[in-house]
């Protein structure tokens, strides 16, 4: 839960940041186009013939020019007539807004990409281990409620993005926290890491750990759908 509404907020952001941009650009042209209008009789836009008139178009600015046929001795300078032209005005802010999200949502991808697969709280840290094909969960110190569920939310996501890929708990600087959150483990994490491929869940241990009893309590509970396993060093991922 804690990741997608992250992405929601990330989406949000980009849609505001987006429209504001939509907005700012075609409001600012269309001052620019009165402007030009007015000094020049031209704008920046779209121009369309029809009869005796030509119509120009350009971030909801329209202006109207009148060519009436008439001899050389006749010839009559008409002129330009500017107006808003509201419909434009709103295409031209949605298909800004549809370039300003598509370039906004394609940096936001670049930046996810260079930034590390890890996560950091003064309780936890997890990240992505390559070399092992695990998600890597060092436990700090005593949490619970969100600080201790973020964490295993993130490292849910990290097993759904790579295949068969196991989870590793260092527990070697304490591993405690409340039945309430045990069960949380037993009926949401540990069933979705078996979804999206979990095979075996590791606690590293040392070798005289004291909350060896209370992890094997933890296993129990989700023993008949995931293998778990006590190791003392995560190279022991491998053999």
């Amino acid at each position: 839960m804690h990741f997608f509404i992250k992405k929601i907020t990330n989406i949000k952001k980009c849609l505001i940041k987006s429209g504001i941009i939509a907005l700012g650009i075609t409001t600012v042209m269309a001052i620019v186009n009165c402007i030009l209008g007015k000094t020049t009789e031209e704008i920046i836009g779209i121009k369309s013939w029809g009869g005796e008139i030509s119509k120009t178009y350009g971030f909801g600015i329209s202006l109207t020019e009148s060519y009436p046929p008439c001899t050389p001795e006749e010839q009559i300078d008409y002129p330009a007539i500017i107006g808003f032209a509201p419909l434009n005005f709103i295409l031209t802010v949605l298909a800004l807004f549809i370039v300003c999200f598509g370039i906004c949502f394609i940096i936001g991808k670049c930046k996810k990409s260079k930034q590390p697969r890890c996560y950091t709280s003064e309780f936890c840290e997890v990240a992505y281990k390559p070399n092992y094909n695990v998600v890597f969960v060092k436990w700090k110190k005593f949490c619970c409620n969100e600080d201790y569920r973020a964490p295993l939310e993130y490292a849910l996501n990290i097993i759904k993005e790579h295949e068969n890929c196991d989870y590793v708990a260092d527990t070697r600087s304490g591993f405690e926290n409340i039945p309430e959150d045990t069960q949380w483990v037993a009926d949401y994490f540990m069933p979705k890491a078996v979804e999206y491929g979990c095979k075996c869940i590791y606690f590293i241990i040392d070798e005289n750990n004291s909350l060896k009893e209370e992890l094997e309590g933890q296993a129990s509970d989700s023993s008949e759908i995931i293998a778990f396993k006590y190791i003392y060093s995560l190279d022991e991922v491998k053999e």
